[in-house]
């Protein structure tokens, strides 16, 4: 399946009402007609030399989701933070496709009958753009992504391509960075997989994206979306609000009160970013994380932007852009040995069971 819909792009087009209109209706036509003839084409190769494939249209073993619209609705937002929406419809989606599950019993009896290339699924995804949202690629104004998610993944909201795929646009081979894995693995708790960017291979209206070379897998859904990098003071509105500095007092204190039976005389509370190896300017930490220690707020975003992996530095657990917030109790403290003089001299302090 393929969407496409005109949206604000901040490009004015200045014709006479009715050439515009007109001129614009053709182009869309044509660009549809375009789409259906490469995916028509696309899956005839695919079911002529494989035994497992599937098209936009949903073919292939095993059940699928309902809507892969809004499963990549869903999970893309917080894919990378730094990357926003370049049109007003939340995703600025103009193509997705699903390849439904193929389990192993599947695969083998295809390998079976038509040799191990016949095992692996494949599927295509027509991009449909606007004549504006062209202007906008083309004017490097905005970027087209295309971002795989492994449905069910136990890490939500990252992408993660099928291992030892390979992705084509208009038939040109792209290269796609992913995280280091066997051949046949998934993604381990901690990794990502980075999005791909395909606005080079793209001059017109219509596109069409490949993924093949799957092997049996719990399902993809691939998308292609509109994007613009988000400012870093954009990136910090999305994260959580800070607790209070009483709530946060309070939760020093519970985590120094030990299970009752333990009793516990403090803790030493780290001043320098374990990222930066420099002084936390303005302590950060994620929600819920265990023990006291935070990281530089600076230094884990500008990490954040360079790598696209938003992981915790004390649990290397992934995490979300609206779990992580400011703390405050470390804010005082700093605040308080600034007042002092005693920042740059001090490696750590040591907190008492009553905070």
């Amino acid at each position: 399946g393929a969407m496409s819909g005109e949206a604000g792009t901040g490009i004015v087009l200045r014709h006479s009402a009715g050439s515009f209109a007109s001129q614009q209706q053709q182009q869309q036509q044509s660009a549809r007609a375009k789409a259906a003839l490469l995916l028509h084409e696309a899956a005839s190769l695919a079911a002529e030399s494989r035994g497992v494939a599937c098209s936009a249209a949903g073919q292939g073993g095993g059940s699928s989701i309902s809507s892969p619209e809004a499963y990549f609705r869903q999970h893309v937002q917080q894919v990378d933070p730094f990357w926003a929406t370049a049109t007003p419809d939340d995703v600025g989606l103009v193509g997705v496709t699903q390849l439904p599950p193929v389990s192993p019993s599947q695969a083998a009896a295809a390998a079976a009958a038509g040799g191990a290339e016949a095992s692996l699924s494949s599927c295509s995804m027509s991009v449909l753009l606007t004549v504006s949202q062209l202007a906008l690629v083309t004017a490097k104004m905005a970027t087209l992504q295309v971002v795989c998610l492994l449905v069910g993944d136990a890490v939500p909201h990252r992408c993660q391509w099928p291992p030892s795929c390979s992705v084509g646009v208009n038939g040109q081979h792209m290269r796609v960075k992913m995280a280091n894995r066997g051949p046949t693995q998934q993604l381990k708790p901690t990794q990502v997989d980075s999005p791909l960017e395909i606005s080079s291979c793209v001059s017109s209206t219509a596109s069409l994206v490949q993924l093949r070379g799957v092997p049996s897998s719990s399902g993809y859904v691939l998308g292609a979306r509109l994007v613009r990098q988000r400012g870093l003071e954009r990136v910090k509105a999305l994260m959580a609000a800070p607790p209070s500095l009483q709530a946060a007092l309070a939760a020093v204190r519970d985590k120094l009160a030990g299970d009752g039976d333990v009793q516990v005389s403090g803790a030493a509370l780290p001043l320098r970013c374990p990222l930066s190896g420099g002084p936390i300017t303005q302590p950060a930490r994620f929600q819920n994380s265990p023990g006291l220690d935070c990281f530089d707020l600076a230094s884990f975003l500008q990490l954040a932007q360079a790598s696209g992996k938003w992981q915790c530095p004390h649990s290397m657990a992934l995490r979300g852009v609206r779990e992580l917030a400011v703390e405050p109790y470390l804010a005082a403290v700093l605040a308080a040995l600034r007042g002092a003089g005693l920042v740059g001299g001090v490696e750590a302090v040591e907190v008492a069971p009553d905070g």
